[in-house]
This record gives structure tokens, C-alpha cells and sequence, in this order.
């Protein structure tokens, strides 16, 4: 079983920790990406959306020992406010959410 060592405590590090909001018109997209980096990590990272409507990921999961740049992509079909959360989870570290929020306008 695995143990969380003291002296090397797994670590997911995210660059940049906010993202800016996302603005773009119905039925076109808009995209940023988020450098997600594991270190001292049993498994992999998973990454999700809690809502996954209108804010898609290119990725559900970070390996272990490899950082990745994350695709966050905006995809509104009508015009609104949207609001979801990026949630970035492995075992050993606590949940780390970064809020998102999109308008789309005509």
C-alpha cells in the first residue's frame, strides 16, 4: 500500500492558477490552455469539468510523471452567461477547482 512521504509529497501544480473569462459568439469557440504538473504522484492526475455542458477538456487524465498543457475549450450554441469548474484530482492531494466562466453574446 501506498504512503505519502513526508520529505516528497505529491504535488499537482497548475500554470496558470485562474483562467480569464472566455468570450466568444454562439456556435464558434474559444480556447486557453492550463499547465497541469504532477510530481511525487502515485497515479495519474484525472481532470474534468464538474458540468462538462458548454467548457470541454481535450484530456480526462495527466500521467503521473509527465506535465501536460490541458486544452480548455468554450462552446456556447446560444448566447449567455456560463459558468462550470475545472476540478484536478490524484490520490494523495487535496481536489484543486479553478472556476470558469464564459459569455457568449450575438
Amino acid at each position: 500500500m501506498w504512503q505519502k512521504d513526508p520529505n516528497n509529497p505529491p504535488v499537482v501544480t497548475l500554470n496558470p492558477t485562474t483562467l480569464p473569462e472566455f468570450t466568444t459568439t454562439p456556435g464558434a469557440k474559444s480556447a486557453t490552455k492550463i499547465n497541469v504538473a504532477p510530481k511525487n504522484c502515485p497515479d495519474h492526475v484525472k481532470v474534468r469539468m464538474a458540468n462538462g455542458h458548454v467548457f470541454k477538456l481535450n484530456t480526462a487524465q495527466v500521467f503521473r510523471f509527465n506535465p501536460q498543457d490541458v486544452a480548455v475549450t468554450f462552446a456556447p450554441l446560444v448566447a449567455g452567461e456560463y459558468k462550470d469548474t475545472l476540478i484536478v484530482s490524484t490520490y494523495g492531494i487535496n481536489e484543486q477547482r479553478i472556476p470558469l466562466v464564459g459569455k457568449s453574446k450575438q
